[in-house]
């Protein structure tokens, strides 16, 4: 790896055996390593790297929703080398390459934030939906014309570690199959309520706040059950970073285990040896 000056400084993209980026306002080429086909790897080399594909098809199903979501990053280090080095040591998902080509994407209970608040601990009520321990008080009417203001009083005033300012960020992942190529595939969508005891705007001004801020066992939970995932993160910006609490999906409704086990990863496997296996000769 190497830095380039002069009149190479606005170069992108690949060139021959090098590969050009931006970083840091620095121009940085990287040459390209000869990688080892799929035939040549060891069914534990292919295994690990087949992790990736489903973490990475989790990632740019988020589309941003999880932007400083790594409080202790690293100069340089990108939310992106977080969530995969947070997650890559976890249990695997496993697609084939059939998959991948589909962007198949499996909700499993990543984890998706990490930091130095304290954690929001979510679990499923008795009627399937997932709640949050952040309190709302005894007999606390949360509905659609509920304002801003109020809830944000509601949550100041019965959870210590909650101040006006702040923020909570709901991540929901939707499960569902797609009706053209039979695939998995997750639909991911973030509502952020800022803390604001001055707020007058309802709720039903915020249709993304409805689904995510109801009252649940008189605490924060969902709207409605979920075939997919949910989390909470507690979001506070100090003056030289944001401060997050550490959260994890919680995954409900999702058979993530099925593409877990030895016949998933077998399957996996298989399908990448076959992609580069030599034609049969006549």
């Amino acid at each position: 790896m190497s830095t380039l000056r002069g009149l190479t400084t606005g170069l992108t993209g690949s060139a021959g055996q090098w590969t050009f980026y931006r970083r840091l306002g620095i121009t940085v080429g990287k040459q390209k390593k000869e990688t080892p086909s799929c035939k040549r790897l060891s069914d534990t080399q292919l295994k690990n790297n087949l992790r990736w594909g489903n973490l990475v098809a989790f990632w740019k199903a988020t589309d941003g929703c999880l932007r400083d979501a790594y409080e202790r990053k690293k100069p340089g280090q990108t939310d992106f080398n977080m969530f995969m080095s947070n997650n890559l040591l976890g249990r695997g998902i496993y697609l084939t390459a059939e998959m991948v080509r589909a962007s198949a994407c499996v909700v499993a209970p990543y984890m998706v934030s990490t930091g130095s608040l304290p954690m929001i601990d979510v679990v499923e009520s008795a009627d399937g939906r997932l709640r949050t321990d952040i309190r709302l008080g005894e007999g606390f009417s949360l509905t659609p014309a509920t304002t801003i203001g109020e809830l944000s009083r509601a949550i100041v005033e019965n959870n210590p570690d909650f101040a006006h300012g702040d923020r909570i960020l709901c991540l929901a992942a939707k499960q569902f199959d797609n009706s053209t190529d039979g695939q998995p595939h997750a639909q991911i969508t973030c509502a952020v309520l800022q803390i604001n005891a001055y707020s007058n705007v309802p709720l039903s001004d915020c249709p993304k706040l409805l689904s995510a801020f109801t009252a649940v066992e008189d605490c924060i939970g969902a709207g409605s059950p979920i075939v997919g995932g949910m989390t909470w993160i507690h979001t506070r910006r100090l003056r030289s970073r944001v401060a997050v609490s550490t959260q994890s999906l919680v995954v409900t409704g999702v058979p993530h285990s099925a593409y877990s086990t030895p016949e998933a990863i077998a399957a996996a496997i298989a399908s990448y040896r076959h992609r580069i296996a030599p034609p049969l000769r006549r």
